[in-house]
């Protein structure tokens, strides 16, 4: 599970960088600023969803001893 969790973030902000390179050639401004804010946050749930799944599995330890 926490390996899991640790691969997925890392999957998403390696998406969200591939994006981030893709868009420095787009020239449509409007665009850019949109998918990039998007990518902007997809990458900031990925942080917390992965840091809220390494807490519930710190808790769920404390209950097993």
């Amino acid at each position: 599970g926490l390996v899991a969790a640790m691969a997925a973030r890392t999957a998403v902000l390696g998406a969200v960088l591939n994006v981030r390179i893709n868009l420095a050639g787009i020239k449509d401004e409007t665009f850019v600023r949109e998918v990039a804010a998007e990518a902007d946050e997809t990458a900031a749930r990925a942080i917390a969803l992965e840091r809220e799944i390494l807490r519930l599995a710190e808790i769920s330890e404390s209950f097993a001893k």
